[in-house]
């Protein structure tokens, strides 16, 4: 029978689906033309989030895309080009995120991969400038490139939903600013007004002030804000983040994170905006020299806050609110310079709205047992524990009063041996479907004990811990026979199997048989773990 041929809207469907597949994308190129087409533009979309090894040749395909006047231009300060033909495809046309970290980056390394190993150790560790003053060969030379490279794709660039300015908040960056043709991105409002999300933290500057002085009027559809205080300060700031947030009309999510200075005159001025959209709010390193407790009412539509490392919040606060609770369904809390009495008057205050929580270091039982009292709906919870004195037995009392959990991720980093895994086992709540638990220390005896009086009918089971011994395994096995409701287990040191014994291999093969086995990845962000999963 022949198969009938697929409508290209179909096709275009399925490659959208795979986006993230690079593997399976690359094996769509070669079938005709027309999927060559579409997966070349999914594959040159976000191209720059790639190991710093890659940029090289990357950066190589983009400078096929510079037009005569662009590759002149370099030529004074020894950069040349390698002399290919031009590209089939005009790879910078399909970009659809501009991140100046990243491309900073891959410049870079691109122009000093094979320099002196005083710039490969900076470059391989991920700094995207290799030095902090300006006036050098070398400053010219990059200075150059990435304004000659940014020219470009302002030039062909056709539709940007992203855009990222300055260092991603992770690493310290030198140059990270706005590029000196900065007329040039304002100047290509077409592209920029398609963006949904904007990343700001730039180095103080003209160019940084200039351009962001002009985003109001470029870009009135982003969903997602992201703001760093600059530094050094500048008392225009406050008003140009208000700007910009003003004529956002449909503004979803919004991010501050390290204001210090600032903090008080950002809160006393959002609280007169009409943010209808508002969904999500993140304050992160950020002072509250102003309370910011009346936000969390006067957005309607706000479903989830988090405060993360903030500081002066008081308890005197709540007293001038009104009394209708607030409409939050996922909070989330970690290492905040304030009184714990001040979070469970957060999560009384939310109450039945809440339903996934999730919090840093938990250091008593007081959280669970408030969320166990006031909160009723609560689904997800997350949490870590950093302390040998958390009184585990309450918190485990606590979770056997919560008749809707559904998904439970502990992430314990204290020694674990004084802890009652038995009790916790016994008193998981019967609607528990997910368990997430990493810890430190590799006790098989912890981990049997805990799943031998496990009996809730978990659906997927994840264990976070490096060595994995044959008792680990043994007990897993003897769990997945036992839990017939159980469909997934994940286990983070099983990709690499090349030097396992025989017999550890045989039981992975054994629980394999009995669930679909995952890789677990354990990724600590500011205080919590994040979940990746991939097929063994």
């Amino acid at each position: 029978m022949v198969i009938p041929l697929l409508p290209d809207d179909t096709i275009i469907d399925i490659l959208e689906y795979l986006q993230d597949d690079r593997g399976s994308l690359y094996n769509c190129l070669f079938i005709n033309h027309f999927w060559c087409q579409r997966v070349v533009r999914l594959l040159w979309r976000q191209p720059f989030y790639i190991p710093i090894e890659r940029c090289s040749s990357l950066l190589n395909t983009y400078l096929l895309c510079f037009n005569d006047e662009e590759q002149r231009s370099l030529i004074p300060f020894n950069i040349t080009l390698q002399n290919y033909k031009r590209p089939m495809f005009l790879y910078s046309s399909y970009l659809s995120e501009l991140d100046s970290f990243f491309i900073d980056r891959a410049i870079v390394y691109f122009l000093y991969k094979e320099e002196s190993p005083k710039y490969s150790i900076h470059v391989t560790e991920g700094v995207n400038f290799i030095y902090g003053h300006s006036q050098t060969e070398d400053y010219y030379r990059i200075h150059q490139l990435t304004s000659t490279f940014w020219r470009m794709l302002m030039r062909s660039c056709v539709k940007v939903n992203y855009l990222g300015l300055g260092s991603v908040g992770r690493e310290h960056v030198y140059y990270a600013d706005v590029p000196d043709n900065v007329q040039i991105f304002l100047n290509s409002s077409s592209i920029f007004s398609h963006i949904r999300k904007l990343y700001l933290n730039p180095l103080m500057s003209k160019n940084s002030i200039t351009f962001l002085k002009h985003v109001p009027s470029i870009c009135s559809n982003i969903r997602k804000l992201v703001f760093h205080e600059l530094k050094p300060h500048t008392v225009d700031y406050p008003q140009i983040i208000i700007n910009i947030i003003k004529a956002q009309p449909k503004i979803e999510d919004l991010d501050f994170l390290s204001f210090k200075k600032y903090g008080g005159i950002i809160i006393s001025e959002l609280i007169f905006l009409n943010l209808e959209f508002l969904n999500s709010l993140k304050f992160s390193n950020f002072y509250f020299s102003e309370s910011p407790l009346i936000l969390f009412s006067n957005f309607k539509l706000l479903k989830k806050l988090e405060l993360i490392k903030c500081d002066k919040l008081d308890l005197v606060d709540f007293k001038y609110l009104p009394l209708k609770p607030f409409f939050i369904n996922e909070l989330i809390l970690g290492y905040n310079n304030w009184d714990k009495d001040i979070d469970a008057k957060l999560i009384s205050k939310i109450g039945a709205n809440l339903k996934t929580f999730s919090t840093g270091s938990l250091t008593n039982s007081q959280i669970i047992r408030m969320i166990k009292n006031n909160c009723p709906n609560i689904i997800n919870i997350e949490f870590s524990i950093d302390s040998s004195r958390v009184e585990f037995d309450k918190i485990s009392t606590c979770f056997s009063k919560m008749k809707a959990l559904e998904s439970l991720y502990i992430h314990v980093l204290s020694d674990v041996e004084g802890y009652n895994f038995q009790l916790f086992g016994e008193n998981l709540p019967h609607s528990l479907r997910s368990f997430k638990f990493g810890y430190t220390y590799n006790s098989a005896k912890i981990l049997n004990n805990f799943l031998m009086n496990c009996n809730v009918p978990l659906e997927s089971l994840y264990i976070s811990f490096h060595n994995i011994s044959l008792n680990h395994l043994d007990c897993l096995v003897r769990f997945a026979n036992r839990c017939t409701t159980l469909r997934k287990v994940g286990l983070e040191d099983i990709q690499d199997q090349s030097h396992c014994h025989h017999k550890k291999l045989d039981i992975v093969e054994k629980l394999r048989r009995l669930v679909n086995l995952m890789k677990e990845i354990w990724q600590a962000s500011s205080f919590d773990f994040k979940l990746v999963t991939s097929r063994n």
